[in-house]
């Protein structure tokens, strides 16, 4: 029995390693500078700083959603229907370890702290999907999936 239990945790230390996969990303795979499908450019620094400029409306509905509410409800009550030209605040990068049924999946932070000149305390949390320079920021909703918001700049 004693041998066969030697056996059983060495299987167990082998699936475990083989189970981790690709490292969590750091702060350096995520700095720099970010562009949305509506103009709107998101600017991640090293010192755990960011910026939006060029917001559009369809990002700040992101930033407000709330499944209580139809988009653009907040945004048209909270802020009479303005959309800020540019937000500023705090990211971090978060790691959601998944379970047995649901796969490690990897998150950018964006703890918002003012649209324009407005003092907000608003989180978006960005998923980061692919890899290298297809790496993208988006959302997951339940009911309308993967939705991309960010993909990295062309160089100029």
């Amino acid at each position: 029995m004693r041998g066969r239990m030697g056996y059983v945790s060495l299987a167990l230390v082998l699936v475990a390693a083989g189970c981790a996969g690709e490292p969590p990303p750091t702060a350096a795979d995520v700095t720099g500078v970010w562009c949305g499908p509506e103009r709107d450019v998101l600017t991640l620094d090293a010192a755990g700083g960011f910026t939006v400029t060029d917001v559009s409306a369809s990002l700040i509905d992101e930033v407000l959603h709330d499944e209580d509410f139809v988009p653009g409800y907040r945004r048209e009550t909270e802020h009479a229907g303005a959309v800020p030209r540019h937000g500023a605040g705090r990211w971090r990068v978060f790691v959601d370890h998944g379970d047995m049924f649901q796969a490690r999946r990897d998150h950018v932070v964006l703890d918002w702290s003012s649209f324009e000149s407005v003092q907000v305390d608003e989180e978006l949390e960005l998923t980061i999907a692919g890899e290298g320079a297809g790496l993208v920021l988006g959302v997951e909703r339940v009911e309308s999936g993967f939705t991309t918001l960010f993909a990295r700049c062309p160089a100029t």
